[in-house]
């Protein structure tokens, strides 16, 4: 068995709970007090409606990867099957590694119904949510590593997109 030799804790910014810059202060914190890595809830309605807050969480990400240094920040989780195109996802997150190089993670899952179908999306079955899961990692990577990608998936068609940065990041 291979046991880690080193364990991290990350600490999860919830940004249903408080506003952008109250996040960014507890990032700060966090990683003040030890924590190895900073993750982010991608959502766009929060769980509950009192007093509730909604950032976007790759805006939110990006302003606080230039506040807080030295650690990697990480989408938890960005669900690229509906409101999100797999290639806009490629694209930002490419962009930013470019800036902020490797502290930068992708965390990928297959959404939740109160994040997508406000936005006039109908809810897929748990099996189309995989297979748009998988299609779309495939699509990620082929736009991070290759020029010019035609792909004929099921779910998400190429023609010639090109990222005219590629990016190794971690999903």
């Amino acid at each position: 068995m291979n046991i880690p030799k080193k364990r991290s804790i990350g600490y999860y910014c919830i940004p249903d709970m408080r506003d952008a810059l109250t996040l960014i202060r507890h990032a700060k914190l966090a990683v003040r007090a030890g924590f190895s890595t900073i993750w982010v809830a991608d959502h766009f309605h929060p769980w509950f409606h009192t007093e509730a807050h909604e950032s976007n969480a790759w805006v939110w990400m990006a302003a606080a990867l230039a506040e807080v240094k030295d650690v990697p920040f990480g989408t938890f989780v960005t669900a690229p099957i509906l409101r999100y195109h797999p290639g806009i996802v490629a694209q930002a997150f490419a962009t930013m590694q470019a800036i902020y190089g490797d502290r930068v993670i992708l965390g990928l899952g297959s959404g939740e119904a109160m994040n997508e179908m406000p936005l006039g999306y109908r809810w897929p079955s748990v099996k189309e949510r995989k297979e748009r899961i998988i299609e779309a990692i495939e699509v990620i990577r082929k736009l991070w590593g290759q020029e010019f990608v035609t792909f004929h998936g099921k779910y998400y068609p190429l023609d010639s997109a090109n990222l005219y940065m590629k990016a190794n990041i971690p999903i």
